[in-house]
């Protein structure tokens, strides 16, 4: 009986756990807002102001391998630009094609990146190890720097990083999107840059 008892009450703490940690997909898109925002002629106004600051694209490209819309707004198969963006108090997502906005998803949660998930999203670069045989060009780039002047580095790229994932027994898809933002220098004169890391996540459906 005893036994019997004790694996009743397993049973009810594991299945408690088990409803804690599922995700109601059909909340989460019905309490999806709709984004209201105008653009002039559907372009972001600080695309070439980014473009112009780096030498790579600060944005991520993506792939979509299947139909999938969000509210009224519908995503053919192909590939989109993504860019975070704030404004008028909602957190969205820019999809781009070829300079145009082609939609704003908006993200149902944005919150800051755990240290956990900071670790396995961007672990920290492996150091440079310099060998020997690299010191005569060391020496030569000391040199032209000394006898021209240094340069100005352009910024380094925020890094991003994506995960999706079907979800909602097979209705929905999740995009969860990564970036780090470089915050500014922790000190005076220090070499040390502070970063936030945020989480952004979206939901779509899958159109059959």
């Amino acid at each position: 009986m005893k036994k019997i008892i004790l694996f009743f009450l397993l049973f009810i703490i594991f299945s408690g756990r088990a409803l804690a940690g599922s995700v109601d997909y059909d909340e989460i898109y019905n309490n999806i807002p709709t984004i209201d925002i105008y653009y002039d002629q559907n372009e972001d106004p600080d695309e070439q102001t980014d473009y112009m600051q780096y030498f790579n694209s600060p944005y991520p490209l993506i792939r979509t391998a299947f139909p999938l819309s969000c509210k009224s707004i519908k995503f053919k198969q192909g590939y989109y630009l993504l860019t975070p963006k704030s404004k008028d108090g909602f957190n969205f997502m820019m999809f781009k094609q070829t300079g145009k906005i082609i939609g704003l998803v908006p993200v149902y949660e944005k919150r800051l990146m755990t240290p956990e998930e900071r670790q396995r999203i961007f672990p920290p670069p492996p150091k440079k190890k310099h060998s020997v045989w690299s010191l005569p060009w060391r020496g030569f780039k000391f040199t032209v720097k000394k006898m021209f002047g240094n340069y100005k580095k352009p910024p380094e790229l925020p890094r991003v990083a994506l995960d999706a994932d079907i979800v909602g027994g097979g209705k929905y898809f999740e995009i969860i999107f990564y970036k780090e933002y470089l915050k500014g220098y922790v000190k005076e004169n220090s070499k040390e840059i502070y970063k936030e890391c945020y989480v952004y996540k979206m939901l779509f459906k899958i159109e059959r």
